[in-house]
Order: C-alpha cells, then structure tokens, then sequence
C-alpha cells in the first residue's frame, strides 16, 4: 500500500521505518478499499505517521482522548496552525477504534450483563479479532442505549423496536456502508440473544441491511 503512495524512496524508507507501520498500513489498505483517493490516504499516511512516533510503546492498551488532544497539541505547536490539531484527532481517532486501541469512557448500561455475556462469546468462543470485537461492542452499545429509552425489558425487544433503530438513528447519521455494517454486527448479536433466551428469534429476520454497490 505504501508503494503506491510514496514513491520517493526517502519517504517511502521513512514510513517504513516508523513505529506500528503494519498497522498503518493495514488501516490505509481499509480505507482504500472503502474509497480513499489517493490524496486522502496520503494526508492520512503523513498524520498517522506522526502520531505514532508519538504514542507511548504500549499504546495497544488503550489510548483515550486527554492523550490524543496532547499529542494534538504539540502538533499544532510544531505546525503552527489552527487545524492541524482538529486533523490529527479526526484522522488518528478512527484509526486508532479500527486497531480496537480507542478507549472511551464508560457509562452506567441497564444492559451491561447482556453485552459483557456477548463479548465474552465473540472473543472466548468464536475467537474473533480485538478489533472486531471493539468495533462490534461499541455498535451493540450503542443500541442498547438507544432501548434504554423505551424503559422496557430486553426480553420485549420486537421487530418494530429495530426498525425505529434504523430509522431514527440511521437517517441522521449512518452511510450505506455503516448501515450494512451495523445491520450484521446488530443480527449476530441477536441471534446469540435469542439463543440464550433472552428476546424473540422473530427480532434476527426483521433486520435487513441495504444493497451495496462495487
């Protein structure tokens, strides 16, 4: 992936050389594969590049938003300029939630015993992969506060409580391509719910995610 954005060799050598360069490039193979001009992925190549010569060896274990704006700042101190601080965060947070690094702050879940039992199942028995299981418990998360709101138990969940998720929700906010992916992390969710006894199979087969297009 580097190859094809660098192609001077000193520059290419110096992204090559700088620390978690397999998993910036990972994340820029992604975001190419989601359409990324090459322009984009180069200014992402150059912030990411960046960032990581300033993140701390165990930054695998979690890096919240007070470390990221202080690595921001000095950025900007560096660059001198207003947006280079507002980049650096809206290009380093994404990739950081694709590494599953990103740390947020936890609030009080009426559902917590229902996505921690979850969690467990994805990384204990399906073996899925950190990153996955970080992407996938921050959407079931999100739901289940969406639910909160109907103050009623998760085992009267139905059809029409996931379709006003979608509505709601999704019109406001999510693209064809984060439609899809909520859809699917949203159906396996269920399915293991409704395993476990905890809501009505008929919810899984209400959940249809939009076509998408090559």
């Amino acid at each position: 992936m580097l190859e094809q954005l660098f192609r001077d060799d000193s520059a290419l050598a110096r992204h090559r050389a700088g620390p978690f360069a397999e998993e910036r490039e990972r994340y820029l193979q992604h975001c190419a594969e989601h359409g990324a001009t090459r322009a984009a992925l180069r200014l992402k190549a150059n912030e990411l590049l960046w960032l990581c010569q300033h993140l701390r060896r165990d930054a695998s274990q979690g890096i919240d938003m007070p470390a990221l704006r202080e690595i921001a700042r000095e950025r900007r101190s560096v660059c001198k300029g207003a947006t280079t601080e507002r980049r650096l965060v809206d290009i380093g947070r994404p990739w950081l939630r694709f590494l599953g690094w990103w740390r947020v702050p936890t609030a009080e879940l009426r559902f917590q015993r229902h996505l921690e039992r979850y969690v467990m199942w994805m990384r204990d028995e399906r073996g899925f992969s950190s990153s996955t299981v970080v992407q996938w418990r921050s959407k079931i998360r999100d739901f289940l506060l969406w639910y909160e709101r109907n103050d009623r138990p998760f085992c009267a969940l139905e059809p029409i409580d996931v379709d006003a998720y979608f509505v709601t929700e999704g019109a406001r906010r999510w693209s064809r391509v984060s439609t899809s992916g909520i859809a699917a992390a949203l159906r396996v969710f269920l399915r293991y719910m409704a395993n476990c006894g905890e809501c009505d199979p008929r919810v899984v087969d209400a959940i249809r995610g939009p076509r998408l297009y090559a």
